[in-house]
C-alpha cells in the first residue's frame, strides 16, 4: 500500500516560534536544525507545509530550552494576518468576528490538518472548540499559541480587552497558571475534556472596522484556489483524513466518502488505485492505527474499543486484531509497559 502523507500545519508556525525565541536571545536555527525545520527553505516558500510530528517536536525542543510551560502564549504576538496567507486576510475582511470564526472552522485545514474543529453557539456565547485527531500528538504549547493569536487579531479588530469569557484547556494543570490568567483576563479550566475559547456572542456578532464584502469574496476565493491545491496531492491522504474523522462516530464507506468529495464511488476507487491503494485498505490501516492507539490507554475498555472502531462484538473485533498483528488485543495491551 502506498504509504499515506502526514499530517500538515503551515510554515507560518515554526517562523512565528523562531521570532519569538529571537525576541528573548535565544537562536532558533539549531533548535528548527534539531527538529528537522529547513527556516531557509520556509523563508522562500512560506505556503510550504511543515509535518505535525516534527512541528511537535520542535515545540518539545523549545519547551525544554526555555523552560517555560507558558512560552506558547508568547508567540501570539509574532503571528500576523499574512503569515496564515489568504486565510488570515479572510479572517479580518469579515463583517463581524462571528462570520470570521466561521470561515476558520471551514478551511481550518489550511492551518493544520491534524485536528478536529468546531463551533457551539449559546444564547450568550460563541465557543471555538479544538480536538485534536486521535493517535495524532499535538503540544499544548501549540493550542496556547493558536489562541494567544487569535485574542490578538480579536482584540485588533475589536478592541474588547473583555471579549473572552474563559478559556478551557485540555493540557495539565501548570505549576504556575499565573501567565494563562494574566494574558487572557478570564477564568482558564485545565484538564478539560476539549480545547475552548468562549467568547461574547454579542461583541463577536458586531461589525469589525476592517470588514470588506468585495475584499472578504476576492480573500475567500484565493482560499479556495490555496485549498484545491493542497488537496491534490494525494486521494488516498484525503481519503484516509476523512477516514480518521468519523470512524469512531460512524461507520465510512466508499458512498459517504465520495459523496464529501462530490465524485463518484467508481471515480474514488479509480483515483486511489492509481495511487496503488483502495478504500478497504486505507480503512484497515486506519483501524489498526486507531487499535494500536486505543489499546495503549488501559484507561479504554476492549469493549469500547470494539465499538468504536465499528465492530459488532469483541470476538469480531479479536479476529481482526489476530490477523493484523499475529496476537490478540489482550495480548497486545499486556505487552505494553
Amino acid at each position: 500500500m502506498k504509504q499515506v502523507q502526514p499530517y500538515t500545519t503551515l510554515a507560518s508556525w515554526p517562523m512565528a516560534v523562531s521570532r519569538a525565541l529571537e525576541a528573548q536571545g535565544i537562536d532558533a536555527k539549531p533548535l528548527l536544525a534539531e527538529a528537522g525545520i529547513d527556516i531557509a527553505l520556509l523563508k522562500l516558500s512560506p505556503e510550504e507545509r511543515i509535518p505535525v510530528i516534527k512541528m511537535t517536536h520542535f515545540w518539545k525542543i523549545v519547551e525544554q530550552k526555555t523552560a517555560n510551560q507558558a512560552f506558547g502564549l508568547t508567540v501570539g504576538e509574532f503571528v500576523h494576518s499574512m503569515n496564515f496567507r489568504a486565510l488570515g486576510l479572510l479572517f479580518v475582511t469579515c463583517q463581524n468576528l462571528a462570520e470570521a470564526l466561521e470561515k476558520l472552522i471551514r478551511y481550518q485545514v489550511i492551518i493544520s490538518d491534524s485536528v478536529n474543529t468546531r463551533l457551539i453557539r449559546k444564547v450568550d456565547s460563541i465557543g471555538l472548540v479544538i480536538e485534536p485527531l486521535d493517535t495524532v500528538d499535538i503540544s499544548p504549547l501549540a493550542i496556547d499559541a493558536f489562541f494567544s493569536s487569535l485574542l490578538k487579531h480579536c482584540h485588533e479588530l475589536l478592541g474588547d480587552n473583555k471579549l473572552i469569557e474563559r478559556i478551557e484547556l485540555m493540557r495539565s494543570a501548570p505549576e504556575n497558571p499565573k501567565a494563562w490568567k494574566n494574558l487572557f483576563n478570564c477564568s482558564i479550566t485545565f484538564d478539560a475534556e476539549y480545547n475552548a475559547v468562549w467568547m461574547k456572542r454579542e461583541s463577536l456578532e458586531q461589525p469589525t472596522n476592517m470588514g470588506d464584502v468585495f475584499l472578504a469574496h476576492q480573500n475567500e476565493q484565493v482560499v479556495l484556489q490555496y485549498l484545491e491545491k493542497m488537496q491534490t496531492s494525494s486521494w488516498a491522504y484525503r481519503t484516509s483524513q476523512i477516514i480518521h474523522k468519523t470512524l469512531v462516530n460512524n461507520e465510512p464507506t466508499l458512498a459517504s466518502v465520495a459523496a464529501v468529495f462530490n465524485i463518484t464511488e467508481r471515480t474514488l476507487s479509480r483515483r486511489l488505485k492509481e495511487e496503488q491503494t483502495s478504500f478497504r485498505l486505507l480503512l484497515q490501516h486506519k483501524r489498526i492505527e486507531l487499535a494500536e492507539y486505543y489499546l495503549s490507554n488501559k484507561a479504554i475498555s476492549i469493549t469500547e474499543i470494539t465499538f468504536n472502531l465499528g465492530f459488532t462484538d469483541i470476538s469480531n473485533f479479536s479476529r481482526a486484531f489476530q490477523r493484523w498483528k499475529n496476537q490478540t488485543p489482550t495480548e497486545y495491551r499486556a505487552q505494553i509497559k
